[in-house]
């Protein structure tokens, strides 16, 4: 059963920085959108967020596609700790899930007006990436409402979102590099 991620929609999060815009050689058509929020819950550590801004011929209209994706730091080493890409499963289940009830640095409290810090978050041991994916899952759309139908494609979005990710922030590129999730999670 996958969640409906509503709860947090009439939350406002105040944002560091603007947003900036990464794009590769490699990956003409994607462009990664990163922004810096400030207001969730464990302030002690670097967070990330933003987008994989997707605009494909491949998907045969011009309109773009967004992958939602928050990234949180290690509590603990983030020069040595590894990094993690969680995917939920199902396919179709959103990452924010595993991020806001499971193992992300915060659960959701106060009937989905606040957060909470979780002790027991992943990100106490590891740099943690939650991806919403493919298109149309969690916080991830697609302006025009079309998705991605099969496994191929959704894959080939995830390594292009990891490129985007390790050239901007190169220094997670030398840690171990795991990707976990459950059910379906890719």
């Amino acid at each position: 059963m996958c969640i409906v991620l509503s709860y947090l929609h009439d939350t406002e999060l105040e944002f560091a920085l603007a947003d900036e815009l990464v794009s590769h050689p490699v990956f003409e058509e994607h462009q990664l959108r990163v922004t810096k929020p400030t207001a969730l819950c464990d302030p002690s550590v670097n967070q990330i967020s933003g987008y994989l801004i997707m605009s494909l011929p491949r998907y045969r209209r011009a309109e773009d596609k967004h992958l939602f994706f928050w990234f949180f730091e290690s509590r603990n080493s983030p020069s040595t700790d590894p990094l993690v890409l969680w995917l939920n499963g199902g396919p179709g289940c959103s990452s924010s899930t595993g991020l806001l009830f499971e193992l992300g640095p915060c659960s959701i409290a106060d009937d989905g007006k606040n957060t909470t810090f979780n002790p027991h978050s992943w990100n106490s041991n590891a740099n943690m990436i939650f991806l919403d994916q493919p298109v149309n899952v969690g916080f991830s759309y697609a302006e025009d409402g079309t998705t991605v139908n099969n496994s191929p494609l959704a894959g080939k979005d995830v390594y292009a979102f990891l490129e985007l990710f390790l050239q901007r922030f190169p220094e997670y590129s030398k840690q171990p590099f795991h990707i976990s999730g459950e059910s379906y999670a890719g």
